[in-house]
């Protein structure tokens, strides 16, 4: 016996009008969906986009022929379907759920159920924040304790059960209509390569608690700073990422020399701190550039930016102009990128489990409009 289940959600975040953007595919047969075995195999879980026209934020339809398809750059969807299969269903949740009754019972099922569909949006925002940059996602955060809260989300979530006769029935009522928004940067779009690699980082992120790397995460904390207009906090967060990458390269280029001794983080640190970020970072930068193929302009703005932070740290500089602020921001980011993706083509190591090529930016408006229309 097992028991079917059915929920869908919407990409969460400040402004209420958040998509995942997706490149040349849209994921709407199951076989393209996340295949994911959660807690021990017992949910066999595949997410997708069950209806297009709830689920994609294009301002026009694409088409359906998969072959043109693929010349769309930037595809929107705000909102996708999880089919949740419990395969070993409590057969008392089951007798409840038929007897169309409200118990304690069912009330903790929902609630396990609603952590796996919150955990698989929060999962796939993850990826899509920090590894394609698509920074106004945001985590579903709620509070389990909470009955309100639980009646809230099962009306947002749309849970659903699959009855003996086949038909879809309700756990409780459909939640409230997005309302209309814009939004101007799309990120980087997910191709369908790239999807693919969506499903083992959520199933990680789930049952391991796999996170985003740390450069990742410290490049789109930076970007989303800059989303909001803070130059200051968006110079201090990259600089921390090209801090961190300038450490992992200056500790990999000595442990390679013959005969070199173990490196302790803390001495690097020390010579960080004497020898000045500045001077490390122009120093390393020059060593490698020519190897990795770093452009001086790259290098120039990363060392501006550098001597920015610390104007913002020692003098208290209060104003940063958002241009200048962007273009060190981008500048960090494709030099610790390139640097991190050299040093994992270069190391015995196995291949990286998420690769996101860098691709232009992306810009436009795109209207969404409530998931009833």
């Amino acid at each position: 016996m097992s028991l079917k289940l059915k929920a869908t959600f919407q990409f969460a975040g400040s402004d209420h009008s958040n998509v995942i953007v997706l490149e040349g595919f849209l994921p709407e047969a199951k076989e393209d969906g996340l295949q994911l075995n959660l807690r021990g195999g017992r949910y066999i879980t595949v997410v997708y986009m069950s209806d297009r026209r709830k689920q994609k934020g294009n301002v026009t339809d694409p088409p359906n022929d998969p072959e043109e398809l693929k010349h769309h750059r930037t595809l929107m969807v705000r909102g996708l379907t999880v089919e949740i299969e419990d395969t070993q269903p409590d057969p008392n949740v089951v007798a409840v759920l038929e007897a169309n009754k409200v118990t304690k019972k069912i009330k903790e099922y929902a609630l396990e159920i609603v952590d796996i569909v919150t955990q698989i949006h929060n999962g796939i925002v993850e990826f899509f924040r920090n590894y394609a940059n698509q920074i106004w996602l945001e985590p579903i955060v709620y509070n389990p304790n909470s009955e309100k809260t639980l009646q809230y989300i099962l009306s947002e979530v749309n849970l659903h059960w699959l009855g003996k006769d086949g038909t879809w029935q309700p756990f409780t009522v459909r939640g409230a209509a997005i309302a209309m928004t814009y939004r101007r940067d799309f990120g980087e779009p997910i191709n369908r390569e790239e999807w693919n690699q969506v499903a083992p980082f959520v199933q990680s992120f789930i049952e391991k608690r796999k996170r985003a790397g740390l450069l990742e995460t410290l490049i789109a904390n930076s970007r989303k700073y800059l989303e909001e207009g803070d130059g200051r906090l968006a110079v201090i967060e990259s600089v921390i990422a090209l801090e961190a990458t300038i450490k992992r390269a200056l500790a990999n280029a000595i442990v390679r020399l013959p005969n070199a001794p173990d490196v302790e983080k803390s001495e690097l640190d020390r010579l960080i701190e004497k020898s000045g970020l500045r001077l490390v970072t122009s120093m390393v930068l020059k060593i490698i550039s020519g190897a990795i193929g770093l452009s001086a302009s790259d290098i120039e703005s990363v060392g501006n930016a550098v001597d920015l932070r610390n104007k913002i740290i020692h003098n208290s500089k209060l104003q940063v102009n958002i241009s200048e602020a962007e273009t060190y921001v981008s500048a960090i980011a494709r030099v610790t990128t390139t640097i991190q993706q050299k040093a994992q083509c270069g190391s015995n190591a196995a291949a990286p489990a998420i690769s996101i090529k860098v691709k232009p930016k992306i810009s436009g408006t795109i209207k969404l409009v409530s998931p009833e229309e």
